[in-house]
């Protein structure tokens, strides 16, 4: 289910970062921009896999630390350019 809380709120209800440290994050990124989850990561709130589980969370999409190789099928993988899914940190390993 898509959960359609700020990426902040996420983040502290799931025990990843306090008020306090989201507020500072918000304070930052109000004055030099910048997305919140990687503000957070920068100061040491957060890390990279708590911020891309609130992501999954808010667009209903499960995230993997480790991938099973074998798991992937080769159809899905076929259209995206490596460099795509390094950058985006996305790989399609099934279809729904």
């Amino acid at each position: 289910m898509i959960d359609p809380r700020p990426i902040g709120k996420i983040l502290i209800s799931k025990g990843y970062c306090t008020d306090e440290q989201v507020q500072s994050a918000l304070v930052v990124q109000a004055d030099r921009g910048g997305l919140l989850g990687e503000l957070l990561v920068q100061q040491g709130s957060a890390t990279r896999l708590q911020v891309l589980e609130a992501l999954g969370a808010q667009l209903d999409m499960p995230v993997q630390a480790k991938i099973d190789e074998e798991r992937i099928d080769p159809s899905l993988v076929g259209p995206l350019s490596i460099a795509y899914a390094r950058e985006s940190e996305l790989l399609p390993i099934a279809k729904a």
